[in-house]
């Protein structure tokens, strides 16, 4: 019998599934250049500090950044962070 918690052929493992927030799945988020990369904008702290998504480094660590920076371009476009 198969269970719904268990992966098939591995007796008494937990299934294993990646989840993110319904937020990174749905919504848009203002796409950057950050130090010549392509970025997103995931969160910010006031005016002036944002919290960025860098998809293709391979640092686990979300670098912030000021508005102002100069290592900072913004493209004034909202892409989803996954394609469908």
């Amino acid at each position: 019998m198969v269970y719904p918690d268990r992966m098939p052929g591995l007796p008494g493992d937990p299934a294993r599934i990646a989840v993110a927030p319904r937020r990174f799945a749905m919504e848009r988020f203002e796409a950057v250049l950050y130090k010549n990369e392509p970025a997103f904008v995931i969160g910010t702290r006031g005016d002036d500090d944002v919290l960025l998504y860098v998809p293709n480094s391979a640092d686990t660590t979300r670098p912030t950044a000021r508005r102002g920076d100069a290592d900072l371009v913004r493209t004034n476009k909202r892409l989803p962070l996954a394609s469908r």
